[in-house]
C-alpha cells in the first residue's frame, strides 16, 4: 500500500559535479609537469645555450648542466640565460596549447596548466633568489654593473613583480580546468593543488639523490626549486574567483588513467636513476 503523500523529487545533480578527481592520476600529472619544467631549462635551455656559447662537452643532471671547459666572456652569459629562456618558452608553449585545445580534456589541460605554473613560479622565484644571494643564472643580466647592490635590488623587485603576475595568470588560466560555478569548487581546487605540489615536490627532491655534487642538492636544488618556489600557488584559491570563467571549460573531474600513471612512474625512474646521476656528452 503506497502512502497518499508523495515525496518531492530533488533535481538531478550532474554526474560530473558529484564525482571527485582521481588523485593518483592528478599526482601523476604533477610528476610529469615538474619533470617537463625541469628538462626545459636544464637540458634544453642550458644545452642550446652551451652550444651557442662554444661549449662542446658537459654533464646533464636533474639540477644543472655542468660544462667542463671555461667559457670566455661574454659567452658564459649566453649559457646562463639559456636556462631561464628555456623555462619561459616552455611556459608559453603550455599556455598557448591549452588555449588552442578545442575539447574538454581535463587531464591534458591540468598538465599544461601545472607545467606553465611550475615553470613561471620557479623562474621568477629564482630571479628573486639571485638578487638576494648574488648567485645564479639571473646574475648574467647584471654581472659587472655598478653599484652591485642597486642592480641586485632591482633584480629582486623585477622578480617579485613577475612572480605576482604569475599568480594572477595562473589563477586566470585555471578557469580552463575548473569553473567557479561548480559546487564546492574551492575544496576541489585545494585537493588538486595539494596533490600536484606534493607529487611535484617529491620528484624534485628525489631527482638529485645520485647527483654528482652530492645529496645536499636534494635540499638546495630539489626542495628549493620545488616546494619553496611554489608558495605562490597557494594564493590561487583566493585569486581564482576574481577572474571570469572561460567559455571552454574542462570541469569534468580527472578520471583514473593507467597510461598516465605508468608514464609518470617510468619517467620518474629515468629521471632519478639515469639523468639524476649525470649523462656525459661530447660533440
Amino acid at each position: 500500500m503506497t502512502s497518499g503523500t508523495s515525496a518531492r523529487l530533488s533535481p538531478a545533480v550532474p554526474r560530473s559535479a558529484t564525482e571527485e578527481d582521481d588523485l593518483i592520476s592528478v599526482a601523476a600529472f604533477g610528476v610529469l609537469a615538474f619533470i617537463s619544467a625541469d628538462l626545459a631549462p636544464e637540458v634544453v635551455g642550458h644545452g642550446i645555450g652551451l652550444l651557442i656559447a662554444g661549449g662542446r662537452s658537459g654533464i646533464l643532471t636533474t639540477t644543472r648542466l655542468i660544462y667542463e671547459s671555461q667559457l670566455p666572456s661574454p659567452n658564459w652569459r649566453i649559457f646562463d640565460i639559456g636556462g631561464p629562456a628555456g623555462n619561459l618558452i616552455w611556459a608559453g608553449i603550455c599556455l598557448l596549447t591549452q588555449r588552442s585545445i578545442r575539447r574538454t580534456a581535463p587531464g591534458l589541460r591540468l598538465f599544461l596548466w601545472t607545467s606553465m605554473s611550475f615553470s613561471l613560479f620557479w623562474e621568477f622565484g629564482y630571479l628573486m633568489k639571485c638578487g638576494v644571494t648574488g648567485h645564479g643564472d639571473g646574475m648574467a643580466l647584471i654581472e659587472g654593473f655598478t653599484p652591485a647592490w642597486l642592480w641586485r635590488a632591482l633584480l629582486c623587485i623585477i622578480g617579485l613583480v613577475l612572480y605576482r603576475g604569475a599568480m594572477s595568470l595562473s589563477s586566470s588560466e585555471l578557469h580552463f580546468v575548473l569553473s567557479a560555478a561548480t559546487p564546492q569548487w574551492r575544496s576541489r581546487l585545494v585537493r588538486l593543488l595539494l596533490s600536484l605540489c606534493v607529487a611535484g615536490g617529491l620528484i624534485a627532491c628525489a631527482g638529485p639523490i645520485f647527483d654528482p655534487r652530492g645529496r645536499i642538492e636534494m635540499l638546495y636544488s630539489g626542495a628549493l626549486s620545488g616546494f619553496a618556489s611554489w608558495v605562490g600557488l597557494f594564493a590561487v584559491p583566493s585569486l581564482f574567483p576574481l577572474h571570469a570563467d572561460q567559455k571552454l571549460l574542462a570541469v569534468t573531474p580527472v578520471r583514473r588513467s593507467i597510461p598516465v600513471i605508468v608514464l609518470a612512474a617510468t619517467a620518474s625512474v629515468l629521471f632519478v636513476a639515469i639523468l639524476g646521476q649525470g649523462i656525459r656528452w661530447t660533440l
